[in-house]
This record gives structure tokens, C-alpha cells and sequence, in this order.
């Protein structure tokens, strides 16, 4: 096992996915890919505001959760560092779309050999509806993946 990719939205289900990320990282000696998918949402008003003070020309969402998904991956790369991963073991990536095809696509391209990650994120009654992140996962990425409660 060379590389694992965990897959993170900030809930506490991808909190203890990083741990066990984390310690198959060490066990492996493997590099460690760290991915937020940024996905449209409602955006707080005042952020809206400082936006068109500040003349930003992209759509508030993008930034606003652009810079949510960024603090995600800083706290987490913090989190592999103090556990004892090295800067060069560890990359973390954001992309924008929908979460489960990102991540497959993202395992795919970058040919990885497992993905971990939370059963259950952020996704709420749309997730119970539609078919949650983790399922559509574990059900088409082309490698091992680890659903952790």
C-alpha cells in the first residue's frame, strides 16, 4: 500500500476517518492524499456583503466554501503532522462538484489503493433520499474502501 486517499467534509464521522487515515499511513509508511469536495450551499448574507465591498468577481459560494474546504485541509494536514507525517507524505487537494464522483474520479486518476473515509458527513435528509456519499463510494471506486463510523 503506497497510497491512501481520505476523503473529508469536517463532520466528526471524518474526524475519526483521519485517525484511521492516519495510522495506515504510518503502518505503511504510504503517502497520504487528503480531498474536500467544495458543493454549492446557501452562503451567510454578511459574507455576501464583504464580497461585493471587496469587488470579488467569482459567485460568493465558490469563495465562500473555497475558503471553508482550505481550513478543513489545514486543520487536517496540522492533525497528519503532529501524528508524526511528513510534509512529503502528505497532499491535500480541493475540487469543486459533486462529492461521491469527485472522489471516484480522484481514485481513479490518481490510481490510489484505498479511500477512507466517514459513513456518514454532512449530507443530511438529501443524503437518506438520494443515496449517501460513502455508499456511491464504496460502491464504484476501483480500489479497497474504508467506511468508518
Amino acid at each position: 500500500m503506497q497510497r491512501i486517499l481520505l476523503a473529508t467534509d469536517g463532520s466528526e464521522h471524518s474526524k475519526k476517518a483521519m485517525a484511521f487515515a492516519q495510522e495506515m499511513a504510518q503502518k505503511y509508511d504510504a503517502r497520504l492524499d487528503i480531498l474536500h469536495v467544495v458543493t454549492i450551499t446557501t452562503v451567510p448574507e454578511d459574507f455576501i456583503e464583504l464580497l461585493k465591498a471587496e469587488e470579488v468577481k467569482e459567485p460568493p459560494e465558490a469563495v465562500y466554501l473555497e475558503k471553508v474546504g482550505r481550513k478543513i485541509l489545514e486543520l487536517c494536514g496540522e492533525s497528519c503532522q503532529m501524528q508524526g507525517i511528513s510534509e512529503s507524505k502528505l497532499k491535500t487537494f480541493i475540487l469543486k462538484g459533486d462529492p461521491a464522483q469527485c472522489i471516484i474520479e480522484f481514485a481513479e486518476e490518481e490510481e490510489v489503493d484505498v479511500v477512507v473515509l466517514g459513513r456518514r458527513g454532512l449530507g443530511g435528509l438529501k443524503g437518506r433520499l438520494m443515496g449517501s456519499v460513502s455508499r456511491k463510494v464504496s460502491h464504484y471506486v476501483p480500489c479497497t474502501c474504508v467506511l468508518v463510523k
